[in-house]
């Protein structure tokens, strides 16, 4: 699940971003690609719901590590 707060969309200028992201996880359908069961919305945040992966996504690992080394980067790369 990812959780965003609409506030923060408005702040930062990421309406626009935050729609094509909904559209592409709705349309994404390849293994290597995470895609969207469905949206739900409340009156201050938006909830897009994912299929659950284990270990989590890149985004989560690469935030952890800050930089990964060269045999983590051939990982993700092949």
């Amino acid at each position: 699940m990812k959780r965003i707060n609409k506030d923060v969309l408005i702040n930062k200028k990421q309406i626009q971003n935050t729609k094509n992201e909904k559209d592409i996880l709705f349309k994404a359908s390849h293994p290597f690609v995470l895609s969207m069961e469905y949206v739900f919305t409340n009156e201050y945040r938006i909830y897009f719901f994912m299929k659950y992966v284990r270990g989590g996504t890149l985004f989560d690992n690469l935030c952890e590590e800050r930089r990964f080394n060269e045999t983590v980067t051939r990982f993700f790369i092949a």
